[in-house]
């Protein structure tokens, strides 16, 4: 009777390890990075996407690891209170296609089996922001440093901003927003005149 219990035991501990494991990848923002990364090149490799599909695989796999509320929050700043709930949506459907469909030109850019991602250890700023730096070498392009600074919230980690040798994504769309507002209130005030 005893020995019957084994295998069911057996098989509860590694279900228990395995758990304990995914639980660890969403605690840990460079695990799930990792994971993440491996997928796509995976993906990459069977499946030698074009773009369409590539940016489909992007965002049904990779968006929900951003924090397009977030982002779309910060690039709007103090002008995010004024926006209509409508508005707010339109913003963060804009970002994330717009993000995305440029993630997916770039990836798409480096080519070949020569592509090696290289993920450095977390780094914390605080218990809930920690930065996590990655370099792509390719056969065909230079050196890419890539920086995905991540934040916690009620969801796990979630990437807030990408840095790509240094250039902020996310000071790029605040500078376009902020041109565009700055271009709609001249025009309002123009009409106004």
């Amino acid at each position: 009777m005893r020995k019957s219990y084994i295998p069911i035991l057996l098989l509860l501990f590694f279900y228990l390890q395995a758990s304990v494991s995914i639980a660890e990848d969403k605690k840990n923002p460079a695990k799930l990075l990792q994971k993440n990364i491996q997928e796509f090149l995976d993906f990459r490799h069977t499946q030698q996407p074009d773009l369409p599909a590539l940016y489909t695989y992007i965002d049904q796999k990779l968006s929900e690891q951003f924090d397009f509320v977030g982002m779309a929050r910060w690039i709007a700043g103090r002008d995010y209170q004024y926006l209509s709930i409508s508005n707010k949506a339109d913003l963060v459907q804009r970002l994330k296609g717009d993000f995305l469909h440029t993630f997916a030109k770039k990836i798409h850019s480096y080519q070949g089996k020569g592509v090696q991602v290289k993920v450095r250890p977390v780094k914390y700023l605080s218990t809930n922001e920690a930065i996590i730096y990655v370099q792509i070498e390719s056969d065909n392009r230079p050196l890419v440093k890539i920086d995905f600074r991540y934040i916690r919230s009620k969801k796990g980690w979630r990437i807030f901003d990408v840095r790509a040798n240094g250039a902020s994504a996310l000071a790029y769309y605040r500078n376009r927003f902020a041109r565009q507002i700055y271009a709609y209130r001249n025009n309002i005030y123009l009409i106004n005149r």
